[in-house]
């Protein structure tokens, strides 16, 4: 799922942040999935990774260039919490191959100068509560699983299993001998 918006959500000018934004849209990005998010507006380049959720500013392809942050430009990979900056002027391509998106950012000499992958490969991580659960008491299972999740397969281990979609809540289990 990607985003696109005109200004950037996080920016490293300090001044720039859409905290209405930040505090109406960020939660729902998180809820439903979202794999990345594009703006432009400022012109520069910038990304910053928040809750595993890419933020890009991709606005450095024709205006004149626009990053005031001095900081940002003595020390690109760490200006105001940001993964990469570069006020310069660039273009950003992406390859899709099943769950994981490779991205590839390059100057307007052609040159690589930022590239990372967003991996939503499923991984299954649940808690269980109780640990120590006793036969016929109730167990709680809580969903830290990562990546697109499609639906979930329980094999219990006394030869029945039950399978839940995705956004289904996913219940209680006993323990049985």
């Amino acid at each position: 799922k990607i985003v696109f918006m005109h200004a950037p959500m996080y920016s490293p000018e300090d001044c720039y942040n859409q905290w209405d934004a930040i505090t109406y849209l960020k939660p729902l990005f998180e809820r439903y999935g979202v794999d990345i998010f594009f703006s432009g507006h400022e012109h520069y380049y910038a990304r910053k990774t928040v809750d595993s959720i890419p933020y890009l500013i991709l606005g450095g392809g024709g205006a004149g260039l626009s990053l005031h942050n001095k900081n940002c430009h003595t020390d690109p990979q760490s200006c105001n919490g940001f993964d990469y900056v570069a006020n310069k002027y660039h273009y950003a391509h992406f390859i899709v191959r099943g769950d994981k998106m490779d991205a590839f950012i390059h100057d307007e000499n052609d040159s690589l100068f930022d590239e990372f992958t967003v991996d939503r490969t499923p991984k299954a991580d649940f808690d269980v509560d109780p640990e120590n659960a006793t036969v016929d008491s109730p167990v709680r299972f809580t969903d830290k699983s990562t990546g697109h999740r499609y639906e979930y397969k329980w094999d219990f281990g006394d030869g029945t299993t039950h399978v839940w979609g995705p956004g289904r809540e996913i219940g209680r289990a006993s323990c049985r001998e």
